[in-house]
């Protein structure tokens, strides 16, 4: 597995501050990977790679995170982020990419789920040609999660994968737990 000093060392930092790291063929279809609170890219080193034969893996520390410049007195924003995001594309020529991301668009207050970021970047992606959908949701509910599924599904026609980071251990499959067991 990689060191993360070896995942840093294999990236690079833009002039606004943001580690950003781009492996596989850069004329392949990529797929960005988004980290979540309070982790930085490196959260994703196991699955990052895993599909370089077909896509080129995009990602980065967001400000403040990991590898990512930490500006002090610097009023952090989640649109401010949403933007960085945007910038990390067109400095990779990224104008179509598949978007993975966790843990992102609930404050770390618990305030309620919101799609407000997540809406502008579907607006970007869209205004590129691309296609997105955004689902604000508690995915701790059986409820919850159901919805994320039949967006995806009802916008796309199938579902070739999912993938849950949260902190969980359990000693069964994600399809045979119960509410309870998950929550």
């Amino acid at each position: 597995m990689t060191s993360l000093d070896e995942w840093w060392a294999g990236g690079e930092i833009l002039p606004s501050g943001v580690f950003t790291r781009s492996d596989g063929d850069p004329s392949a279809p990529a797929v960005t990977w988004l980290h979540g609170f309070p982790i930085s890219s490196w959260g994703w080193v196991k699955l990052h790679g895993a599909l370089e034969s077909r896509r080129r893996d995009l990602t980065l520390d967001f400000l403040g995170f990991g590898a990512s410049a930490k500006p002090k007195r610097h009023r952090y924003s989640i649109v401010e982020q949403a933007d960085l995001v945007v910038e990390v594309w067109r400095n990779h020529g990224v104008t179509r990419t598949t978007l993975v991301a966790h843990d992102y668009g609930v404050s770390v207050d618990g305030a309620s789920p919101t799609s407000e970021v997540a809406e502008r970047v579907v607006k970007e992606i869209e205004a590129t040609g691309g296609e997105a959908v955004t689902v604000a949701d508690d995915i701790s509910t059986m409820a919850g999660g159901q919805r994320v599924v039949d967006t995806a599904l009802s916008s796309y026609g199938r579902l070739d994968g999912v993938v849950c980071v949260a902190g969980i251990l359990r000693e069964r499959m994600l399809f045979n737990m119960s509410e309870e067991e998950w929550d």
